[in-house]
């Protein structure tokens, strides 16, 4: 069963590029110009990355390029152009590297010209390069001994965020995450009064050591202070969570679905796995990870080990990771609608039921670019319609499509000033990473000796992704869009660009909730009969109808239960409401 409010999960297919544009006024405008660090980079030589994004209106991308020059205030300059995508407006993005030889502070200037010699311009800084600089370290570990000090009987807790803040302030000044072994290395400068901070290290977790979770500090040039930060489990409950994705439905042909899941919480808990495919698509065989328990038809099962935040067995913080290969039935049409749908028990002594399920909905595509970036949900209509106060999950896939390992790989993602950076949480990642933001709304995915296979001698090892979520902005406009793009590197290759997602803030919902009154759907999402169970008995009428609106059926009620046939819907979404009032809504796959 789940609750009755279900997130539209949908996949967003490949903006193509290119085509005859409308001719407009010309125009170029730098929207973000900025760099990697917060405060100082220390010591020199100083390596910077420098990211610049943009938008133009009037030119082709099929066609057209911008150029772009960017002095980075040392008496070095560098040129070239950048490509262009999106239709309207166009979008451009610039990211190069720079090395600062000697200490000072820079001020950079970015130009961008296009087709026709309109122009725009930008600068950035101070960029602050010195060697008066230290270092915080430490671990951050589950202190199981309680004796504050980290020692051999300690479990280290991986990827804890640390925040170095301005203590005049309470800006912060510096990010840093916790790695693989619990440990981290953060640059600070020297001379300022600081504060460390590591953020929760999930459910059920108390910082004990030091008791407020901060270390005031002022580090003197060139030394290192160390200051581990020790959590205790006090949680009685765990949080289960699942997940799952694809890289694509055609007709006719194989691709593959990831599934993650995990503990967020301190309390081990190993769990099942349930994965039911849509009718038109069909499981062919475990291509990574754990091989499914069972398979009976459309719907495959894991039994994961004991799982807690203490371990990451295969990444991030997903402690549970597989990869199958399925096809997609020749009878299948462009334009057609897959969902699948994803759960994880027990449910009982789970602390936050809400991530146990997960429904994930993808068109059927005539072709697709395995570097791609998806949004659930995807929204109506081609602007991507979705209520205010949405969040949204966004998933990068990538592909090593050349004929040699790829050593690294990082994903430069920009995130839509319209999403709150401070809700922003990773939920899976195919293999180990970092994760850095390096501000104005550009982060950083960086996979470090991946060693990604290539397409030509093991396609299945040659994909990965990551998955995070983000929410809205509250009291956006109506009629505001929320778009993101991606930026993949492999190795020292050009970047390769995904296609832009879209959505729209809409009014899509037009009667009100029932207040103090749970409500159940389940099966959801579901193929024959939708169950309706409120929690008290209630009088009234119970319409369903699509998403534009239209009423598709009415029945009376009058208890606290109603099942509904659903065989002779349509593919798709739907809501329920009781006399006019809203109490949920319902995939029909």
């Amino acid at each position: 069963m789940c609750v009755s409010y279900i997130k539209r999960l949908t996949f967003l297919g490949t903006i193509l590029l290119g085509g005859q544009q409308l001719a407009s006024a010309q125009t170029v405008n730098i929207q973000s110009f900025t760099d990697s660090s917060f405060s100082a980079n220390c010591p020199t030589p100083a390596m910077v990355d420098i990211q610049g994004f943009g938008t133009t209106t009037g030119y082709n991308s099929a066609t057209d390029s911008v150029d772009i020059f960017i002095s980075f205030g040392d008496g070095n300059d560098t040129t070239f152009k950048s490509p262009l995508w999106g239709t309207s407006p166009q979008n451009f993005y610039a990211w190069v590297s720079h090395t600062y030889l000697l200490a000072g502070s820079y001020t950079t200037q970015m130009v961008v010209t296009g087709p026709g010699g309109i122009s725009d311009s930008m600068t950035h800084g101070p960029i602050v390069v010195t060697n008066a600089c230290g270092t915080v370290d430490g671990y951050t570990y589950i202190d199981n001994n309680s004796n504050c000090s980290f020692d051999s009987g300690d479990d280290t807790l991986k990827y804890v965020p640390i925040e170095i803040h301005d203590a005049s302030t309470g800006n912060v000044i510096v990010y840093g995450w916790s790695d693989h072994t619990g440990y981290y290395n953060v640059s600070v400068p020297s001379g300022v009064n600081i504060e460390v901070h590591a953020i929760t290290a999930g459910a059920g977790m108390a910082s004990t050591c030091p008791a407020s979770g901060m270390y005031a500090l002022n580090i003197a040039s060139g030394s290192t202070n160390t200051n581990d930060f020790g959590f205790e489990c006090n949680g009685s409950q765990f949080d289960l969570a699942t997940h799952v994705s694809g890289s694509g439905f055609v007709p006719g042909q194989e691709h593959y679905m990831y599934i993650s899941a995990g503990n967020i919480s301190c309390l081990p808990q190993s769990g099942i796995v349930t994965l039911t495919l849509d009718p038109m698509v069909s499981y062919v065989s475990s291509a990574s990870g754990p091989a499914p328990s069972s398979v009976v038809g459309n719907v495959i099962t894991w039994n994961t080990p004991s799982m807690s935040n203490t371990g990451a067995y295969y990444s991030w913080w997903s402690q549970f990771y597989a990869s199958i290969k399925i096809t997609t039935d020749t009878t299948a049409v462009v334009g057609d609608t897959v969902c699948h749908s994803i759960s994880i028990s027990p449910t009982t002594g789970d602390i936050d039921v809400s991530n146990n399920t997960y429904a994930y909905c993808a068109p059927v595509l005539a072709s697709y670019d395995p570097n791609m970036k998806e949004v659930s949900p995807i929204g109506l209509n081609a602007s991507g319609d979705v209520d205010p106060n949405t969040t949204f999950t966004y998933t990068v896939h990538f592909q090593n499509t050349g004929n040699y390992p790829a050593q690294n790989v990082y994903i430069l993602d920009t995130i839509s000033n319209h999403l709150d950076m401070s809700t922003m949480e990773i939920l899976s990642a195919s293999h180990n990473m970092n994760f850095l933001d390096l501000g104005n709304g550009i982060v950083k995915f960086q996979f470090n000796d991946i060693w990604l296979a290539d397409s030509v001698s093991n396609e299945p090892e040659s994909h990965g992704n990551v998955t995070y979520r983000i929410s809205m902005k509250p009291s956006l406009a109506i009629g505001t869009e929320i778009t993101n793009t991606a930026h993949i590197y492999f190795d020292y290759n050009e970047a390769i660009i995904t296609n832009t997602t879209l959505n729209t803030i809409a009014v899509i919902s037009s009667v009100s909730e029932v207040e103090d009154i749970s409500v159940k759907l389940y099966p959801n999402p579901t193929t024959d009969v939708l169950n309706v169970e409120f929690s008290e008995d209630m009088d009234g009428t119970i319409s369903v109808r699509d998403l534009s609106g239209r009423i598709i059926e009415s029945t009376n009620l009058n208890g606290n239960r109603v099942v509904l046939s659903t065989s002779a819907y349509a593919k798709g979404y739907y809501t329920i409401d009781l006399s006019g009032q809203f109490i949920g809504k319902f995939i029909v796959k």
